[in-house]
């Protein structure tokens, strides 16, 4: 299992470097949609967990970032939530399990040249906590309960675009992982 976490960051690694060196892009600027002192705010639903079993509720997840260059480098800071819940059946139990994730995020901003478009890397440091719920079949109510809570703090890193349709609303997708998938969709709005 950890291996194949490495060789997937190691191809999205090679992939990005790869990517952006076919492309000519500015990385000590912001996009033309994006400037000092916005807030952007993205709210989507993610695909691809580490949670066990068949999902009930897809990562519904959320972050807000201030934009402020630091030192020069085109720079933006602010959270980020998520949520979500699966069930696993088997032949004794049903176990349901509900994760719940909040952290900060730093992201570095470059221009690729497109308009509209906001391109993106973040740093994610963060807390997660998983709990299961263990409800046993009928004929195994006397089988103890496997009911438990597990937190821990994380890291993740991701890249990300945002295409702005309007001066305020646009789509957003990022790969990595940031709070509880390692894919995300959906809306971006910008003030």
């Amino acid at each position: 299992m950890k291996q194949s976490k490495i060789i997937i960051a190691l191809i999205l690694f090679v992939s990005i470097v790869g990517g952006a060196s076919a492309i000519e892009f500015n990385w000590q600027n912001y996009a033309d949609c994006v400037k000092q002192g916005d807030i952007l705010v993205n709210a989507g639903i993610g695909f691809g967990t580490p949670v066990a079993g068949d999902m009930v509720i897809p990562p519904i997840q959320a972050s807000v970032e201030y934009v402020l260059p630091i030192a020069g480098f085109p720079t933006s800071f602010g959270g980020l939530v998520g949520f979500t819940t699966s069930a696993l059946d088997t032949v004794y139990s049903k176990y349901d399990y509900t994760g719940i994730a909040f952290g900060g995020r730093a992201s570095w901003h470059f221009d690729l040249g497109i308009d509209k478009l906001d391109t993106y890397s973040s740093l994610a440091l963060g807390y997660f906590k998983y709990s299961m719920k263990d409800t046993p079949k009928a004929g195994y109510e006397d089988w103890p309960k496997l009911e438990t809570d597990y937190s821990q703090f994380y890291y993740g890193f991701n890249i990300g675009a945002r295409y702005f349709f309007t001066p305020v609303i646009g789509a957003s997708l990022e790969i990595g992982y940031s709070a509880l998938s390692y894919v995300a969709a959906g809306i971006s709005l910008k003030f």
